[in-house]
């Protein structure tokens, strides 16, 4: 792919917060070994928790309502969306311990309400379009909170072809929502089927230090991916980008 930005507004770092703060060690540390078992712990806003996996896990996605539409000209839209897992809360890091997080939904990792929280050395994949064109679905979605999403993988979210062909869009690697704050750092985010990572209404991040790519055309042309950018800063969105990088020969 060309490695795009669309509509980027570059602030100094100084004027921008840098994501969620470090990750306490001395925080309570809970092991899951499965989807189900993930969920249960996610099923209420959390505090100071690190949430480690034992294993790859594959995730049962729930159906939900957006309240507001993160890239329609009324915000206050209503969109149906689907949800691999949610985190809400304060200081709570999702550690995958070099697993894969599997999420079979639009919304894969979905922070919302989320101070000071976190997702690290984890691969967030295997995500499915949803059918509303409106959502905005991604392997990772934030939405007001202060979050940091480091040393992560994010591939493959790329979901059926023919969803995709028809919705026009498909996943992202990060969406930054409303009230994101969000650092990405030291992340490989490839072979989605949309923007490597998308900034929209009121949302805010220090990009650096990762490689952002597409789906390659010598093999993805069945996948109906390719309608996105390599980062886009849209609406009010504000972005400090550092570092990071691409091949030529993506979408």
């Amino acid at each position: 792919m060309r490695f795009t930005v669309r509509f980027l507004l570059i602030i100094p770092v100084s004027i921008l917060t840098l994501g969620a703060g470090p990750r306490r060690d001395d925080a309570p540390v809970v092991r899951v070994s499965d989807g189900e078992e993930l969920a249960r712990v996610c099923a209420a806003p959390l505090a100071n928790l690190r949430i480690v996996l034992e294993r790859d896990i594959d995730l049962v996605p729930t159906a939900a309502i957006d309240s507001t539409c993160g890239n329609c000209p009324d915000p206050s839209r209503r969109v149906p969306m689907t949800v691999g897992v949610t985190l809400s809360g304060r200081g709570v890091w999702l550690d995958g311990n070099r697993h894969e997080i599997r999420t079979h939904a639009g919304y894969g990792v979905y922070f919302k309400d989320c101070d000071d929280c976190g997702i690290e050395n984890t691969t967030v994949t295997g995500g499915e379009r949803d059918t509303a064109q409106a959502a905005t679905d991604a392997g990772v979605v934030v939405r007001n909170g202060r979050v940091t999403i480091r040393n992560t993988t994010i591939r493959d979210n790329i979901g059926d072809p023919e969803t995709v062909r028809r919705t026009v869009v498909g996943i992202m690697g990060v969406c930054g929502r409303e009230g994101a704050d969000v650092t990405v750092q030291n992340c490989e985010i490839t072979r989605n089927s949309w923007d490597g990572v998308a900034l929209y209404r009121d949302a805010r991040a220090v990009i650096r230090s990762n490689y952002i790519d597409g789906v390659d055309r010598a093999h993805g042309g069945g996948v109906g991916g390719g309608r996105g950018v390599a980062i886009g800063v849209t609406w009010n969105a504000r972005a400090v980008i550092e570092r990071s990088s691409g091949s030529d020969d993506g979408w």
